[in-house]
C-alpha cells in the first residue's frame, strides 16, 4: 500500500514538472516551430529535463 502511494506521488510529481515544461516551453514556441518548419528542439529538451525520457 505504501509503495502504491509513493508511485502515484512520483507520476503527480512528474506530470506536475510536465505541465510546467508545456506552458513555460512547449505552448511558447509551437506556432514559431510551425511557421518557420522548425524542428521542436527546445520543447523536447525542456520535456526531457522535466522526466520524460526513455
Amino acid at each position: 500500500m505504501a509503495n502504491d502511494n509513493l508511485a502515484r506521488k512520483i507520476d503527480s510529481d512528474v506530470y506536475s514538472r510536465l505541465d510546467a515544461a508545456i506552458d513555460a516551453t512547449v505552448k511558447v514556441n509551437a506556432d514559431r516551430n510551425d511557421l518557420e518548419s522548425r524542428f521542436p528542439r527546445e520543447n523536447l529538451r525542456a520535456l526531457a529535463d522535466a522526466g520524460w525520457a526513455c
